[in-house]
């Protein structure tokens, strides 16, 4: 009896984890994956933007 019981918990368990896993995975591969697409062309309009208001007035200098 206390067997059966603890291989129905094991057996949850593991169900949970397995369900858990690919729920979390996919998801934790998709940000990464944005975040190496969107990061260096978020960086780069950043840079560009940086330029033509350092070009314009400096930008440390607000009125």
């Amino acid at each position: 009896m206390l067997l059966r019981k603890l291989r129905y918990r094991v057996i949850l368990q593991y169900k949970k984890y397995t369900i858990f896993r690919k729920l979390i995975v996919p998801c934790a591969i998709f940000k990464i994956l944005l975040l190496i697409v969107v990061a260096p062309s978020f960086l780069c309009t950043f840079r560009i933007a940086h330029r033509i208001l350092g070009t314009k007035k400096p930008a440390h200098r607000r009125v």
